[in-house]
């Protein structure tokens, strides 16, 4: 074998290796790749899921808000009504125990 022939054999064997070495870190780059992919679609999807349970939580918060409010209006026009027939109730009696004593 001569100077050339080994040359070239060194040359093709470089060039091989290069290729094999070129291969290996592609299938890495793909694999990496997909696992940064599937991080990316599991991260999004606790990010939305926490999302909506902080939206879902404000909205409980305000229809509590607004649901307690209007009991408490309904309490108080309740208690209101309430005053107002006792109040009735009480002019009426005295009416009617005046009527009594006046005879």
């Amino acid at each position: 074998m001569n100077q050339q022939q080994m040359e070239n054999k060194l040359i093709d064997k470089t060039i091989q290796q290069r290729n094999e070495i070129l291969i290996k870190a592609k299938d890495k780059a793909a694999k990496i790749t997909a696992k940064a992919k599937a991080e990316n679609k599991r991260i999004e999807a606790q990010t939305i899921e926490a999302i909506e349970n902080i939206i879902g939580g404000e909205l409980r918060a305000v229809h509590d808000r607004v649901v307690g409010g209007a009991q408490l209006l309904g309490r108080k026009a309740v208690m209101e009504a309430r005053t107002e027939v006792i109040a009735k109730v009480f002019a009426k009696v005295t009416d009617n125990m005046k009527s009594i004593v006046e005879g």
